[in-house]
């Protein structure tokens, strides 16, 4: 089990924005000499290499070879308040289209980010245009999410961050992520820390604002074939996805400053092609918004 190495030196940070849902993350600017750590006894000695596990996770989350993929999950989200149990929120699906370009130096890819979500009633799964706050009681409308665009994103060493929000971004050194085995089954674990400028601000909206900078913790685990990741060259590796994020209430949730935060949980296939989503997900995505599925299809990053 391979993990990042505390005694590198953080380079300065880079900071990003993602969207709503499926989201992804930043991190630091990319050191010129990224160290390597020794292996562990019985490690493939490339897992200690911070350029190689760069571009295994970039193979694990899109592909390398200039193509989009496509990560497509279903979840829950959940709330949490000091001294309760956790509570069903609302359930979701969506999908987020990855693009990895690799950069011109060999320091990294040029990462573009696509998505769009659903919202669905946690009991009957069925898409959901308003909810009830447990908390407040209140009636809402729900916002199904479309976003995202173009090639704001870096992938290094450090992991990802957003070009332009540097001062937000949580200074990491080149990054060793969580290996682990069994077989040809392999499983890879990656932590990621967001900020980014909050949707809605305490002077725009004071009840659905909770400050001016929002924080996140995102938390992802790719389960794939050690024989396709680290056996072959491949530059796209079939992935079951899981993900989890902890964060700050929604805007939408109108919750402001009450104590507490709220949950993402979801897991999914990473596909190469759109039109290996879910038919009824598909069927339900043109209704919202006709032409999403050619649009994204062959979407080169513009």
């Amino acid at each position: 089990m391979t993990r990042a190495q505390p005694d590198a030196d953080p380079g300065s940070g880079l900071g990003r924005r993602e969207l709503l849902g499926l989201g992804l993350a930043l991190g630091a600017a990319v050191p010129a000499q990224p160290a390597v750590a020794a292996a562990a006894a019985g490690e493939d000695p490339r897992l200690a290499d911070p350029v190689f596990n760069m571009h295994a996770v970039a193979r694990l989350l899109g592909r390398t070879d200039g193509r989009v993929s496509f990560y497509h999950a279903r979840g829950m989200m959940f709330g949490m308040r000091p001294g309760e149990h956790a509570r069903a929120l609302l359930g979701f699906e969506g999908c987020a289209a990855r693009l990895f370009r690799p950069l011109a130096d060999g320091s990294g890819y040029a990462l573009g980010l696509r998505e769009w979500l659903l919202f669905r009633n946690p009991d009957t799964g069925a898409v959901a245009e308003s909810w009830q706050n447990p908390y407040t009681r209140q009636e809402a409308p729900l916002p199904h999410f479309r976003g995202g665009g173009g090639m704001k994103h870096l992938w290094t060493v450090s992991g990802q961050g957003r070009i332009g929000q540097e001062s937000l971004a949580k200074p990491l050194p080149p990054q060793l992520y969580q290996w682990d085995f069994d077989g040809d089954r392999g499983v890879c674990t990656i932590e990621q820390f967001i900020a980014f400028p909050a949707y809605v601000t305490p002077e725009q909206d004071p009840v659905a604002s909770t400050g001016a900078v929002r924080h996140e913790i995102q938390v992802r685990s790719f389960a794939f074939s050690r024989r396709a990741l680290l056996g072959s060259a491949q530059p796209f590796v079939p992935v079951i996805e899981t993900w989890v994020m902890k964060n700050d209430w929604m805007p939408f949730m109108m919750m402001g400053n009450w104590p507490g935060h709220h949950i993402w949980r979801a897991s999914g296939r990473k596909l190469d092609r759109i039109d290996a989503l879910p038919p009824a997900f598909i069927a339900e995505t043109e209704r919202r918004w006709p032409g999403t599925v050619a649009e994204f299809a062959d979407w080169t990053g513009s």
